[in-house]
């Protein structure tokens, strides 16, 4: 639900949107918690997209099991200038909630910076059976 939602609103905004999903149907992540993930990066990404010219709106998201972990990763490019310009001092908490989601799971979320691309990643683990 939550990849065709943003699947559709990317192709509303003419954002190429790569998914490499490889998932079982059931997942140890809540679908609350997946959705505080995916929702305010792809949010992120989507913004940032929407600055640059059309041929550049590129979002490339891969979520993968191994094991007992998700892994999350989602790159797309940024103009840097555009980004500074549009801080709003009531937004910027969607990361933070983001990483206090993941950690929840004894994971962790980077974020970088790489030849004009902005890059989130994360990993996610299974909570151990009591």
């Amino acid at each position: 639900v939550i990849l065709n939602e943003y699947t559709q609103s990317a192709k509303a905004l003419g954002i190429e949107l790569r998914l490499k999903v490889q998932v079982p149907q059931e997942l140890f992540v809540s679908a609350a918690d997946l959705y505080v993930l995916m929702g305010n990066t792809m949010d992120n990404a989507m913004e940032a997209c929407r600055s640059l010219p059309q041929p550049h709106r590129l979002m490339d998201l891969t979520l993968k099991t191994q094991g007992d972990m998700l892994f999350y990763r989602l790159a797309n490019p940024y103009d840097a200038l555009a980004v500074k310009n549009a801080r709003d001092p009531l937004r910027g908490h969607g990361l933070e909630n983001a990483k206090k989601c993941v950690e929840a799971y004894d994971g962790q979320l980077l974020t970088q910076q790489d030849q004009g691309f902005f890059i989130v990643s994360a990993h996610m683990n299974k909570p151990l059976q009591s």
